[in-house]
């Protein structure tokens, strides 16, 4: 049996979901998701996703939110042909996002969103929501 550990994790901030934060005196951005800081790693993966960079909240206290997986490479936004719901497809699954509300929340950029024929949205494995 592991010992157990007398350090405390920290709390996801779902109070954050949505909002993408940089620490004042550093340069990497993240995406609060799941109340977990989300790595944006590359420019490249920020402008294919987001409508702009005016956006970014500084947070100072960025150490005490949680770590959650990068965004990968490949993360896209995609609406099936004829359909009206839009989903986040990263790490191989697509997240639904539920509303036009939470899409300006997360600040997601319509002109961004690829639109792809039903079956191909629909081999893509169905994941978690985006949340407020």
């Amino acid at each position: 049996m592991p010992p157990e550990s007398t350090s405390t994790a920290a709390a996801p901030r779902n109070d954050l979901n949505g909002r993408r934060v940089k620490h004042p005196e550093q340069g990497a951005v993240f995406l609060i998701d799941t109340g977990f800081k989300r790595l944006i790693g590359t420019p490249q993966i920020f402008n294919r996703l987001f409508a702009d960079w005016k956006t970014i909240d500084l947070q100072s206290e960025l150490d005490s939110i949680p770590n959650g997986p990068p965004l990968s490479d490949g993360a896209v936004l995609v609406s099936a042909e004829g359909g009206d719901k839009i989903y986040l497809v990263d790490r191989g699954v697509r997240r639904l996002i539920g509303s036009d509300e939470l899409f300006e929340k997360y600040g997601f950029n319509r002109k961004k969103i690829a639109v792809v024929p039903p079956l191909v949205l629909e081999s893509v494995p169905a994941g978690r929501p985006l949340s407020a």
